[in-house]
């Protein structure tokens, strides 16, 4: 049985005086911090001149970190009161201390989970979830001055009806076995619906684009939309059979909206952009000529499950371990994943305005990940592997003909660091022999060239 939790106008009534006492609690002791903090809080509506009293900026960066700090003490009190309950008797593990309570005790076994407002609470019978609302509806009030949405906090049987929690759906449903059952997830389909509608709209707006560069920029803007959608459900165990009900619409609108710009049906591992994910597929997607290349409207069926790995609390931007199991986290990601994402929104829009040099177009755009591939993500300078925060792509001999400078053997993935240092004139031959050699290298074809 789940509770699935809504408190009533969240964002809107947390206590500025309670969540201080919290922030110096959990150890910001600064003055000057918590000054701003309380600023940021009261700071009113532009155009008013009410302050707010209560709560917290919606939609603010801040808030939802604030909403974590606030209701920590609620996640502490339901852990005290199961989980991590105190006993006399020492057990040897969690799991055997919660078997010998079932067994001895009255207490109500229970397991929160909760992101930002958002939480479900389980319970082992519909009795226990009934108490465990009331208990936490008290424990709101009294000690956080919040309220329960006595309409919108409901109690579901999760193998009779799904429940709705973070944009999807969970439900258990019967196993191959005869007494076992299994977790089927699937985007929350209200939403999707929405969501869909919006993609409808933007494609719509395609028609309007002035040139083609205009065009391009805005087939990426779906593009990252989709992507956008299909990465956050990628962890539902239905992601494929509900999305693929929306794409096959979806397709056929995007097609006759290119229809205006010469479009093309094309296999979608034909396509110049996007490879990560096209280069698995061969299903026909609507597509335009952008000079040598072929640029797709990607699909809401290019999806497939992907188990989500449970965080590591160790790691953390803020030490050496931490910093250590993040990079090796990351770095198990695809090469061809790591490459599209070079293809940066911000710098696709400033190229449809036309507010770059010329070499700097959607060839180059495009050939960026092409440049990053040969080379396996490591920079042709250091041979350190590259991010895309620190990435920069060098035109070794920038002075060809338009027509030829942006080929993918003409572009070099190196750092921001190691650019910078072959552009310079100073001596770095305390790098090493093999650095500095590769520098000279660099420096001798813009050299020559010039």
């Amino acid at each position: 049985w789940i509770v699935e939790g809504d408190i009533s106008k969240f964002f809107d009534c947390v206590n500025h005086t309670k969540l201080c006492k919290q922030l110096y609690g959990m150890g910001i002791r600064d003055q000057r911090v918590l000054m701003i903090i309380k600023a940021m809080l009261k700071a009113g509506i532009m155009d008013e001149i009410q302050i707010n009293p209560l709560g917290t900026v919606q939609g603010g960066i801040i808030s939802p970190l604030l909403a974590n700090v606030y209701l920590h003490s609620f996640d502490q009190w339901v852990t005290r009161e199961w989980e991590n309950k105190k006993t006399k008797q020492t057990y040897a593990t969690p799991s055997i201390q919660q078997e010998a309570l079932k067994k001895r005790s009255h207490l109500k076994p229970a397991y929160l989970v909760r992101y930002a407002d958002d939480w479900i609470l389980a319970a082992d019978t519909k009795r226990n979830a009934e108490k465990w609302k009331q208990r936490i509806s008290n424990y709101l009030r009294s000690n956080l001055k919040l309220t329960l949405s006595a309409e919108k906090t409901v109690i579901t049987n999760v193998r009779e009806k799904p429940i709705h929690f973070l944009g999807c759906e969970c439900k258990m449903v019967k196993g191959k076995s005869r007494a076992g059952y299994v977790t089927r997830t699937m985007p929350d389909r209200t939403r999707l619906k929405s969501k869909v509608k919006e993609l409808h709209q933007k494609l719509s707006t395609l028609k309007r684009c002035k040139n083609k560069e205009a065009l391009i920029h805005e087939i990426n803007v779906v593009n990252a939309t989709i992507r956008g959608i299909i990465q956050y459900y990628q962890c539902t165990t239905w992601v494929n059979i509900i999305l693929s009900k929306y794409a096959y619409n979806l397709k056929w609108k995007a097609k006759r909206v290119l229809d205006k710009y010469g479009g093309i049906w094309l296999p979608a591992n034909e396509v110049n952009n996007l490879t990560s994910v096209h280069a698995d597929y061969t299903m026909g997607i609507p597509a335009v000529t952008y000079k040598y290349a072929k640029i797709g409207i990607t699909s809401l069926a290019f999806c497939k499950w992907k188990k989500t790995q449970l965080k590591n609390p160790e790691e953390s931007p803020f030490t050496i371990e931490g910093r250590k199991l993040y990079q090796e986290r990351t770095g198990k990601t695809p090469l061809r994943a790591r490459a599209d994402e070079l293809l940066s929104l911000h710098l696709s829009k400033i190229i449809s305005k036309g507010a770059t040099d010329k070499k700097y177009n959607f060839e180059y755009f495009l050939n960026r990940a092409y440049a990053f591939n040969p080379d396996k993500g490591k920079c042709r300078v250091c041979d350190e592997e590259l991010k895309p925060f620190n990435l920069h792509i060098h035109h070794i001999d920038p002075h060809l003909p338009q027509a030829s400078v942006n080929r993918v053997n003409n572009l070099a993935a190196v750092h921001e660091h190691c650019h910078r240092q072959i552009h310079s004139r100073e001596d770095y031959a305390s790098l090493g022999k093999k650095i500095w050699k590769k520098i000279i290298a660099f420096r001798e074809k813009l050299n020559r060239l010039m």
